[in-house]
């Protein structure tokens, strides 16, 4: 009994230093036509320490055209299908509280300072790289609502 008391206690303050802050929530220009895919990725200034997410909307379209094709017997056409992929939204924002102290990306949030990653040079072109700690998550859904429909962006800090 007193194990499982202690579990659920511990289970609760972890959930309660939990951050979630709404980084970009946007509107998209086109109404998609086929299945949409969504990414954001953390990005630092290294000039003045800011951090920010860049995000990307795409979409798979499937279009339909006619081909024809011959064999020295006879020639055929028919339908064939091509899957399209449209770029229908692209974005920045900057995420407030995401600086850049010394090395490490923290976000400064109401709990308390959470290293998201750090600044390294990559291996191979020796470019500034962020290295993310997993501390850090970006949540990109689409959301729809009759015709309209827009992108939130999620930043959760643990």
């Amino acid at each position: 009994m007193k194990k499982s008391l202690f579990a659920a206690l511990v289970l609760a303050s972890s959930m309660a230093q939990a951050a979630e802050v709404v980084v970009l929530e946007a509107e998209l220009p086109v109404v998609a036509r086929g299945r949409e895919f969504a990414s954001s990725k953390f990005q630092m200034d290294t000039k003045t320490g800011e951090g920010f997410v860049k995000t990307t909307v795409t979409e798979e379209v499937t279009v339909w055209t006619t081909e024809t094709w011959c064999t020295p017997q006879f020639c055929q056409s028919g339908p064939v299908a091509r899957t399209v992929t449209n770029q229908i939204y692209s974005g920045s924002a900057k995420i407030a509280n995401l600086v850049l102290m010394g090395d490490d990306a923290v976000y400064q949030g109401e709990e308390g300072n959470v290293v998201c990653g750090t600044m390294k040079p990559s291996r191979i072109f020796r470019v500034p790289t962020l290295y993310l700690s997993g501390k850090c998550k970006l949540e990109t859904q689409v959301l729809r609502s009759n015709l309209e429909a827009k992108v939130v962006v999620t930043l959760r800090a643990k």
